[in-house]
C-alpha cells in the first residue's frame, strides 16, 4: 500500500491505517502499535519489552492526530504495557479539536457547488473542552484564575486524576491555591475526574516547592457544586414572604445544630476515607495505640521493637515516596522485597559472615588501625547492600521489571527499610542486656534505640536507594550492566562502611549529611541519565 492510500485511510479514521503510520516512526523502533476505533474513540496500544515513555510517546501522538485531522475521531485513549504483563502499566487521555471543515473525500461530505459557501463549524468554548477532560483547556482556564500570583499550569489526565504542574518565579501560597483550583474544576464539573495532585515548582528548582492532593468525589464536593451555581432562594421582598406561626412558649432549636455541629454522616461515609492523607493520619496515629491495645501485656522486648520499627519504616516511606515519586510503583513488589531481605536475605547474610573472606573482614572490625576500615567497607558495606540489593535483582531486573531509575531506587529503598526492621529488632536486646547489667546509662539507652529506630532506617534505605538507582540505569544499558550496578554497590558500600567506623564522631555526620545529598542528586538527574544509557546502549548495538 502506498504512503498516498495509507494516508487516506488514516483521515478516514481507518485504525490500522492510523497504526502503521504511527509505527512508521523512528521512535516506535522497539514498540508493536496496534489500534481500535469504536464510536468516535481511538484506542492506541503501546507494546514493549520496556515500558514506553508515556509522556514523550503520548504528545508525539497527539500531534500527530492534530495534523491528520480524521474527522471521526474525537477522544484518543493511550495504553503503555510491557510486554509479558496483563495489564498496562499507564493509560493516557485526550480529545482531539475538531476541524473547521472536514477534509476532502470523507464519506458523507457532499459535492462542492458551483459557488461554494464556506460553513464555518462552531467552535467549543475552553469550558466545554474542559468539561470534558481536555487538559490543555483545564490549563488554560487554571492560568486564568492564576494569572495574579504569576503561575503557568500544565495538565494531564490519567484514569481520573489530573495531574497539575504549577510554576512560579517564587513559590505561592499553598492554601490559596488549593482553594482557587479546587473551586474551578469544582466550576468546571469535569467528566470522570475523581482526584488532583498538583506539584508546584519555583522556575529553576529540579524538586517542587510542595505538593498537594485533592479528592472530588466526596460528598462535600457535590455540596459545593451545588451550592456554587445555585440562585438565591427567593427575589422578592421579605415583606412578601410567608410568615410561619411559632409557639412563643417554646424556642426553636437552630436547624443547624446537628448537620453543622457534628457532621455524623459524613465522618462514617466511605468516600472520606478515599482521601490518602486521612487514610495516613489514622495510620500514624492509631498504629502505637492499637499495638499496645494487642501487645501491651506481653513483656516480650523483640516484638515491641519490631513493632517500633515498622511504624517508623513506615513514615520513612511515605517521605520517600513522595521524594522519589516512582512513575510505576507496586505495593507487591515493594512487599516483596521487604519480606525477602527480612527473612532470607538476612538469614543468608548471616550465613556468609562465617565463610571466608568475609570472617576475615569481619574479624577486622575490632582493630584500631586501616585494616578495620577495609573490614568495614568490604565486609560490613558490601555484604549488607549486596543483601539488600538481592530482591530487586531476584524478582524485578530478571524479570525485566526495572525500566527507570526512579522506580528501582524506591523499591531498593523498601528493601533497606526492611533490612533495618529486622536489624533494630536483633540490637535493641543488646541495648537492653547493656542496661540490664550497667554497661549504658539509661538516658544513653533512650538516645541510641531513637537513632536504631527512627535515624538508621533511613541511612538504611537511602543507601540500598542508590543501589536500586543503579540497577534502574542497567536495566536501560543492559550491555554494560554488570559495571553499572557494580558501580552503585561500591559507592553504597563506601558511604555504609565510612559510616560505620565514624558513627561515633562528626565524620559520621558529615557522611550522613554527603549520603542524603549525594541520593537527592541523583534523583534530579534521573531523567538525564536514563536518556545517556538509553543512547549508549544504542551506540553500543549500533
Amino acid at each position: 500500500m502506498s504512503e498516498a492510500e495509507l494516508l487516506a485511510l488514516a483521515k478516514r479514521g481507518d485504525a490500522p491505517a492510523i497504526a502503521q503510520l504511527i509505527q512508521r516512526s523512528s521512535q516506535f523502533k522497539d514498540i508493536t502499535v496496534e489500534a481500535s476505533f469504536d464510536k468516535g474513540c481511538l484506542q492506541v496500544f503501546l507494546e514493549a519489552l520496556q515500558v514506553p515513555d508515556q509522556q514523550t510517546l503520548v504528545e508525539f501522538i497527539r500531534k500527530g492526530l492534530l495534523n491528520l485531522q480524521a474527522v471521526p475521531i474525537q477522544m484518543v485513549r493511550i495504553y503503555g504495557q510491557q510486554t509479558g504483563e496483563d495489564f498496562p502499566d499507564w493509560t493516557a487521555e485526550f480529545t482531539l479539536k475538531s476541524p473547521i471543515s472536514p477534509p476532502a473525500g470523507f464519506p458523507g461530505t457532499p459535492a462542492p457547488e458551483t459557488s461554494p459557501k464556506r460553513i464555518e463549524t462552531p467552535q467549543p468554548s475552553l469550558q466545554e473542552l474542559a468539561s470534558v477532560g481536555d487538559p490543555e483547556a483545564i490549563a488554560q482556564l487554571l492560568n486564568h484564575v492564576l494569572a495574579h500570583q504569576h503561575i503557568q499550569t500544565t495538565a494531564s489526565l490519567q484514569g481520573g486524576c489530573l495531574h497539575l504542574i504549577l510554576e512560579s518565579p517564587q513559590v505561592p501560597e499553598q492554601h490559596g491555591v488549593r482553594v482557587l483550583v479546587r473551586r474551578e474544576l469544582l466550576r468546571l464539573k469535569i467528566k470522570h475526574l475523581r482526584s488532583v495532585k498538583a506539584n508546584c515548582y519555583c522556575i529553576g528548582s529540579a524538586l517542587p516547592a510542595w505538593s498537594d492532593e485533592l479528592d472530588l468525589t466526596s460528598s462535600t464536593s457535590s455540596a459545593l457544586v451545588a451550592v456554587t451555581d445555585s440562585q438565591p432562594i427567593s427575589s422578592q421582598p421579605i415583606s412578601n414572604q410567608p410568615i410561619s406561626r411559632v409557639n412563643p412558649r417554646r424556642t426553636p432549636s437552630p436547624p443547624w445544630l446537628w448537620a453543622d455541629l457534628i457532621p455524623y454522616r459524613e465522618v462514617v461515609n466511605v468516600d472520606l476515607y478515599n482521601n490518602g492523607t486521612v487514610r495516613l493520619l489514622l495510620f500514624l496515629s492509631l498504629f502505637p495505640l492499637t499495638g499496645r491495645l494487642i501487645f501491651g501485656k506481653a513483656e516480650h522486648l523483640e516484638l515491641t521493637a519490631w513493632i517500633l520499627g515498622i511504624y517508623y519504616s513506615f513514615i520513612w516511606g511515605v517521605v520517600l515516596d513522595d521524594l522519589i515519586k516512582p512513575p510505576h510503583f507496586s505495593w507487591g513488589h515493594a512487599l516483596k522485597c521487604a519480606l525477602f531481605t527480612i527473612f532470607i536475605g538476612i538469614p543468608l547474610l548471616l550465613l556468609l559472615q562465617q565463610v571466608p573472606p568475609f570472617n576475615l573482614l569481619y574479624a577486622t572490625l575490632k582493630q584500631q588501625d586501616i585494616s578495620s576500615v577495609i573490614g568495614f567497607i568490604l565486609g560490613v558495606g558490601v555484604l549488607e547492600e549486596l543483601c539488600k540489593a538481592s530482591p530487586l535483582y531476584l524478582f524485578l531486573f530478571q524479570t525485566h521489571r526495572l525500566n527507570d531509575p526512579l522506580t528501582a531506587s524506591f523499591y531498593g529503598a523498601i528493601s533497606g527499610l526492611g533490612f533495618a526492621i529486622a536489624e533494630g529488632g536483633e540490637y535493641s536486646l543488646r541495648y537492653a542486656w547493656g542496661l540490664a547489667e550497667g554497661e549504658v546509662g539509661f538516658g544513653s539507652y533512650i538516645l541510641i534505640n531513637t537513632i536504631r529506630f527512627i535515624s538508621l532506617p533511613l541511612f538504611h534505605a537511602i543507601w540500598s536507594a542508590i543501589v536500586g538507582y543503579f540497577m534502574g540505569l542497567a536495566a536501560l544499558h543492559p550491555s554494560r550492566q554488570w559495571i553499572i550496578m557494580g558501580t552503585g554497590i561500591g559507592i553504597s558500600a563506601v558511604l555504609h562502611g565510612l559510616y560505620d567506623v565514624f558513627s561515633g564522631s562528626i565524620l559520621g555526620v558529615i557522611i550522613i549529611a554527603f549520603s542524603i545529598l549525594l541520593f537527592v542528586t541523583y534523583l534530579c538527574r534521573s531523567e538525564q541519565m536514563a536518556i545517556a544509557m538509553q543512547q549508549a546502549e544504542k551506540t553500543f548495538k549500533g
